[in-house]
């Protein structure tokens, strides 16, 4: 399925096997982390997979149910800078059906600056999810990555 959002082509994808070659076309990937099925413990955590060099457009987060674990806090970013993708919250301020993508999560409706975000990751550098402070111990969040290959064969894929 194709869609047009502010001029970019967009093309969902699931699988690694599903995403075509072409160069620059943007694509969504989706990753579910729960983690009380997953883990909940302080660490970096590996939630996209990232192959070859791409370009992120945006990362947003939706909690599907709320974040519990007392003042633990979590961020979205890369090895090196934890928190240069999703600026870190202190969790249990991310209930369900709430928007993350900035230090304050929201609920209802975000609008997402286009300029605000768009980085380039190189030579398979992947994106990380980091909890701090005290361990979780309940909620889902479900992570939506706008990307673009910016060389063939590159990926995005939800680890």
């Amino acid at each position: 399925m194709t869609a047009i959002l502010n001029g970019i082509s967009l093309v969902k994808t699931v699988t690694s096997s599903a995403l075509a070659d072409s160069v620059g076309q943007a694509r969504t990937t989706v990753s579910d982390y729960d983690f009380a099925a997953d883990t909940g413990s302080q660490a970096a955590y590996t939630v996209f997979t990232v192959t070859g060099n791409v370009l992120i457009h945006y990362i947003i987060g939706i909690c599907a149910t709320a974040l519990e674990g007392a003042t633990s806090t979590a961020e979205l970013g890369v090895s090196g800078n934890t928190a240069v993708l999703i600026a870190q919250i202190t969790s249990t301020e991310l209930i369900a059906n709430e928007l993350w993508h900035d230090a304050s999560p929201t609920t209802t409706l975000e609008q997402l600056d286009p300029t605000g975000l768009a980085f380039a990751l190189g030579g398979g550098q992947d994106i990380i999810f980091t909890i701090g402070t005290a361990d979780l111990t309940a909620g889902k969040v479900n992570l939506y990555c706008l990307w673009s290959p910016l060389s063939v064969g590159s990926s995005v894929v939800a680890a």
